[in-house]
């Protein structure tokens, strides 16, 4: 099984909130999302770098509302080069 590089995927489809997240918070964003059963679309960067920002523009654009999830870093984390990204289009 080949991960497209770049190429983010969306693994939940919903229209009030995107949850983007990589790694293992994937799956923590798709149980939460489950367990509230509210209309949450997940999308998973798999990718870094190249990081697939008109993924997350598009989701951001049709929810209206992002929240980033990922495991904590002490500096240069995802969550603010997501952040960056959606304020390019406020």
């Amino acid at each position: 099984h080949a991960v497209p590089i770049g190429e983010a995927r969306v693994v939940r489809d919903g229209e009030e909130l995107t949850v983007v997240a990589y790694g293992s918070a994937v799956l923590l964003a798709e149980q939460a999302a489950e367990q509230l059963d509210e209309d949450i679309e997940v999308v998973d960067l798999r990718t870094l770098a190249p990081l697939d920002r008109d993924a997350i523009l598009a989701s951001a654009r049709k929810t209206g509302k992002v929240l980033v999830a990922h495991e904590a870093t002490q500096s240069c984390g995802v969550g603010s080069e997501v952040g960056s990204s959606l304020r390019e289009v406020a």
